[in-house]
């Protein structure tokens, strides 16, 4: 007899059978169903280990302050897992079906298994007389004569078989849960389906006389231990293959060459935790990351894993640890599983960056600058060759009351040695003019002139003396108040020198009807070369002589250009150029200390324009831009780029401003990408 296959749907009463008479059915159904990326895919069990992990290397970047992690994350997704299948090697009647050992970790961990599949091989139903019937409907029939092969038929009747499986219960079993075929609960009128139905019935001779079967549990059976039973219903009211009810069913002997089990199960009792491999470190830290017990990962269902605290904390102390070397570091999630199972995972990330505190290294941890009126620099070293993504800077500090007057010179961070000087000896005296701003005469009064500074260097130890006059341009009239004297060290490059204007100075530049004042220099000892603008026409056009050398007595000459001057003013809340928060410029030095190539950069440094504020923070301020690209590559991205271009890593910053303003950086941050901070 040729061998020929029939797959029965049991989907219920009154719902079309699907049936496929295809040698392809034959073959053994597989153990996994749906083609899935094994590289997304964690194994768990006996061959493959219950402990599997992922590892995220992140690169090493020498002579950084800090590693911290933003965001860690992994998504993990139960998927089907069948588990070790069960197999007997031969049955006689009844047969006990038990979920097999190794599916577990241990003996002592109860599997939540469902039984998915069983798979009768070779079954053989001994027939003294008469005719039995084992049907999927009523015109697909297998029929088991006595001294005959099992035969397919159109129709059968009395007595029909059924496949029933009963779930261990305590020492014993239950009624059946599943039949094959179903019962349709005679009497029926439609308010119920039939009893024990949804399995499917796949039945295959074979030309030695003997059948398989293939029972698919639908729904699965939760169960570690059930009993597969062969029934016999017959009776004046068994008609059809489907006719009567379980309890009616008669127990038969049967026989099979061996029965598979095929199991259903998930992960259960899950531990996550995560560690740092070092080398030479056997057995690094380790920290928790998320529990699982029992079966609270559900096939399908996605759990999004956040182990960000416990690889923050891992990389933080592998960065602090580490004394030499260049390894990268491997950061592990490892998962501990009880059960057999399989999991997919997406989304696996851990988002970090590297910090540097170059602010650090000044002796109180916090650059304090002090701004009078001309550009403050700061020296700060940086990892030599690597592009941070990102530089952050928080200023806490006071605006001071005192500004520059309109007519000041701006001070220089690049100061250069002029020829252009006017030398300041003996008896000769060097004036420069100075317009006042506002109106003479006007209400209310100006501001009081508090503070004075002349740019230059000394030849030599040097006793400066500075002093304001009436006058007008080209004339220079009485002084107003005492002179100041300044005491100048012997230097090479020239600086600013300043001095608080006396108390009768003070009120006396307050006069309403003076137009400016000269600010004179004289010396009582030694050389003082004034810096001077001699090649700037445009103040002299627009105030006339602007300044006047006397080599002694009481005559003024005039002399081209202007020497270079600071005139502070104080500002009173209510009165004219009350103080308002002031720009603070920020400038860097592309070309290092060697060759200085400074550039002012468009960035305020202020917080909100509060009138009268004085006191002020301003936070997380990116004077760099920020790294990514918008259209193009971004100015900022650009800059960022020079960055990782200094010559030996030296960054120059200067910070300027026309008011006076004491502050600290107290918070200097570069941030570097570990895989991006190396490449070009």
């Amino acid at each position: 007899m040729s061998g020929k296959t029939f797959e029965i749907l049991e989907l219920g009463p009154g719902i079309p059978l699907a049936l496929a008479g295809l040698s392809a059915l034959k073959q053994p159904l597989p153990v996994v169903k749906v083609a899935e990326d094994s590289s997304k895919l964690l194994t768990f069990g006996p061959e493959q280990g219950f402990e599997q992990a992922l590892t995220f290397e992140v690169p090493w970047l020498p002579d950084m302050d800090a590693l911290h992690v933003v965001r860690a994350g992994v998504r993990i997704t139960p998927v089907t897992a069948y588990l070790d299948p069960g197999l007997r090697a031969g049955s006689s009647g009844a047969a006990v079906l038990e979920l097999p050992a190794g599916n577990a970790r241990s003996d002592e961990v109860l599997v939540d298994a469902q039984l998915d599949e069983v798979r009768i091989r070779g079954l053989e139903i001994p027939v003294a007389s008469g005719d039995y019937f084992l049907a999927g409907n009523a015109t697909h029939v297998l029929r088991w004569r006595a001294g005959e092969a099992p035969a397919w038929v159109t129709t059968g009747g009395a007595p029909f078989l059924h496949f029933a499986i009963c779930l261990g219960q305590g020492d014993g079993f239950g009624p059946p849960a599943a039949a094959f075929p179903h019962f349709s609960m005679p009497g029926n009128s439609g308010l119920y389906g039939a009893a024990l139905a949804g399995g499917q019935m796949v039945m295959t001779t074979r030309p030695d006389g003997r059948v398989d079967v293939t029972l698919r549990v639908t729904p699965r059976l939760r169960t570690r231990k059930c009993k597969l039973v062969l029934l016999r219903l017959d009776g004046d009211h068994v008609a059809r293959y489907d006719d009567g009810l379980p309890h009616e069913g008669v127990p038969i002997g049967w026989s099979a060459e061996e029965i598979e089990t095929l199991w259903r199960g998930g992960l259960q009792d899950v531990e996550i935790e995560a560690f740092v491999s070092s080398e030479g470190v056997a057995e690094p830290d380790v920290a928790p990351v998320s529990s699982f017990p029992g079966s609270a990962l559900r096939e399908g269902s996605a759990t999004f894993v956040d182990f960000s605290a416990a690889a923050r904390s891992l990389l933080r102390g592998a960065h602090g640890a580490r004394e030499s070397g260049d390894q990268d570091l491997a950061l592990a999630v490892r998962f501990d599983a009880q059960t057999r199972g399989r999991v997919r995972y997406q989304d696996f990330e851990v988002v970090a960056e590297y910090r540097r505190f170059p602010g650090d290294e000044f002796e109180d941890g916090a650059p304090a600058l002090k701004l009078r009126g001309a550009p403050e620099p700061i020296r700060l070293q940086l990892p030599a060759g690597l592009r941070p993504s990102r530089a952050t800077l928080t200023l806490d500090g006071s605006f001071g009351r005192h500004a520059l007057i309109p007519a000041s010179d701006r001070g220089s961070l690049q100061p250069e040695l002029r020829a252009d000087s006017y030398r300041v000896r003996g008896t000769a005296r060097v004036a420069r003019w100075v317009p006042l701003p506002g109106t003479p005469n006007a209400l209310p009064p100006r501001p009081l002139l508090t503070r004075v500074g002349v740019e230059g260097r000394a030849a030599g130890p040097c006793e400066l003396l500075l002093a304001l006059h009436r006058g007008r341009p080209g004339f220079v009239g009485e002084r107003i108040g005492d002179p100041v004297a300044l005491s100048v060290e012997t230097e090479v490059h020239p600086r600013w020198h300043r001095a608080e204007l006396g108390r009768a100075a003070r009120a006396a530049s307050r006069l309403s009807d003076l137009e400016g004042v000269w600010l004179v220099a004289e010396v009582s000892r030694g050389t003082f070369w004034w810096s001077a603008a001699l090649d700037d026409a445009q103040v002299g056009e627009s105030v006339g002589v602007s300044c006047l050398l006397s080599e002694g007595g009481g005559t003024w000459d005039a002399r081209p250009g202007r020497p270079r001057i600071q005139v502070h003013h104080e500002l009173v809340a209510g009165e004219p150029g009350a103080p308002i928060p002031e720009a603070i410029e920020f400038h860097v030095n592309w070309g290092g200390p060697s060759a200085p190539a400074w550039e002012r950069l468009d960035v305020d440094l202020r917080p909100s324009a509060i009138a009268g504020a004085v006191d002020f923070r301003a936070e997380g301020v990116m004077p760099f831009g920020e790294g990514g690209v918008t259209q193009g590559i971004s100015r900022a991205r650009v800059r960022l780029d020079q960055l990782a271009e200094l010559d030996g890593g030296v960054l120059e910053l200067g910070f300027d401003c026309v008011r006076d303003v004491d502050f600290r950086l107290l918070d200097l941050a570069f941030t570097y990408n570990p895989w991006t901070a190396k490449s070009s």
